[in-house]
């Protein structure tokens, strides 16, 4: 079921469609409020449009289920980074880039930040 909703929502943001993608992330954290992936997807709608802080804090819950999630760590950062905390989007860049040393994108967001 999560792939249907993660799938829903990169298909709204990329077709423009923000507000949409917000309201299909908040339908899949209420269908799936312990899955990880549909906090992080939240946290990626909710900084597509602008909600920083709301980001931040879906991001912290999807690492409160799963704190070894990269993608979700890099999320977290990206969304600091939105809101000019360096530091803390560095140190959610590095954790990142511990998890998954290969990703260029986790490195690239490490350097924008530091």
């Amino acid at each position: 079921m999560i792939w249907y909703h993660n799938n829903l929502i990169d298909i709204l943001l990329d077709m423009g469609r923000k507000a949409d993608a917000l309201s299909a992330s908040e339908a899949a954290v209420s269908a799936l409020p312990d899955n990880s992936m549909a906090w992080a997807r939240r946290g990626l709608a909710q900084r597509r449009t602008g909600s920083y802080r709301a980001s931040v804090e879906s991001y912290a819950r999807a690492l409160e289920l799963d704190p070894n999630y990269g993608w979700a760590w890099n999320g977290f950062g990206l969304a600091h980074l939105s809101q000019h905390h360096y530091e803390d989007a560095a140190d959610a860049f590095e954790r990142a880039v511990q998890l998954n040393p290969k990703d260029v994108w986790f490195w690239r967001n490490l350097g924008d930040a530091s």
